[in-house]
């Protein structure tokens, strides 16, 4: 499994969506990097929602900057515009 999500990622970023040669392997790889990234990034936003509770934290803050980062990147995502990183958004909020 890691090696297999491993070569998910390693293709993505070698040959995703580069040139009009290459379009269909790219697009399989950029979707199979999806696939593979989809509940691990939804178990860490499950996580950190729970952190802010076990904590004290406040709860709703959390859960709203959960929402509001996959907002954004799906609007960048529809814009084509590269995806932000988190040291970005980090940056951005403070």
């Amino acid at each position: 499994l890691g090696m297999a999500f491993k070569a998910a990622s390693t293709l993505d970023s070698m040959i995703g969506y580069l040139d009009e040669k290459y379009r269909d392997v790219g697009w399989f790889a950029a979707k199979c990097d999806d696939a593979w990234n989809w509940l691990p990034a939804r178990l860490t936003a499950l996580l950190m929602v729970a952190s802010a509770f076990a904590l004290g934290m406040d709860v709703r803050r959390s859960f709203a900057t959960v929402r509001r980062t996959k907002i954004q990147a799906l609007l960048q995502k529809v814009r084509g515009e590269k995806i932000k990183g988190m040291k970005t958004l980090f940056e951005e909020a403070m």
